[in-house]
């Protein structure tokens, strides 16, 4: 059994894998390799083709040997080349992170994140109707941007080319949109009081504002927008 020792870390990926209903695809590289995040507070990626899921329930890193990793004192820093097939990356998000960073092409993501900041950049940037973000501040800058998912933050800045929306927010007194093309539905979970503010810019608009029938506060915005109380 002694000889065996070094594919304990392999299994204990494999069953990991399993727990989060992980599925294997043909042309998905999938993680194979494990790291503490405990310490990390800065994460950054860079890179072509990648999928990332934040786990709550995890403070583990996943990811396979095709993405190189490095950190430099709290800051975990993983890139890759690979443009053929799709990378896994699969983040513990149990812990809160001072600072996330997403550069790339082609790149999705999922799950719980938390994070005082999050900025997201790139080409074809999807985020997928599970994602729940809680923090401060994030930042969109790409083009061809799809925006799902649950937002509770102070500010949410996006600037794309040609944007898609469709997310919920709450406890978010700025909102900018700056796109070509931006359409799609906010909803507002939260009621308040006084002013929040929505600005938008862009040649082709469609946005509707969703709030609650209940709220006594003011959308202020820089364009006419269309508001529905639910």
């Amino acid at each position: 059994m002694r000889e065996y020792w070094y594919l304990i870390p392999l299994i204990s990926v494999i069953l990991i894998i399993s727990v989060l209903n992980y599925n294997i695809k043909e042309n998905v590289i999938i993680p194979n390799k494990i790291e503490d995040l405990n310490g990390i507070s800065k994460i950054e990626i860079n890179g072509i083709n990648i999928k990332i899921k934040f786990d709550p329930n995890s403070d583990k890193l996943f990811f396979s040997n095709k993405i190189n990793m490095k950190t430099i004192n709290d800051k975990l820093i993983l890139y890759n080349n690979e443009n053929k097939k799709e990378n896994e990356i699969i983040i513990g998000s149990k812990n809160y992170f001072n600072n996330i960073i997403i550069k790339g092409t082609n790149i999705e993501i999922e799950g719980d994140i938390k994070s005082k900041n999050f900025y997201i950049s790139g080409v074809n940037i999807i985020m997928k109707k599970n994602v729940h973000f809680q923090g401060d501040y994030l930042i969109f800058d790409g083009t061809n941007l799809l925006i799902r998912g649950m937002y509770d933050l102070f500010e949410f800045s996006s600037s794309g080319i040609t944007t898609t929306i469709d997310f919920n927010i709450k406890r978010c007194e700025n909102i900018q949109l700056e796109s070509i093309s931006i359409n799609g539905d906010i909803i507002y979970e939260d009621v308040w009081d006084g002013i929040r503010n929505i600005s938008i810019d862009g040649i082709s608009k469609n946005i509707i504002i969703k709030v609650k029938k209940e709220n006594s506060g003011i959308i202020k915005s820089n364009n006419t927008i269309k508001i529905i109380k639910y």
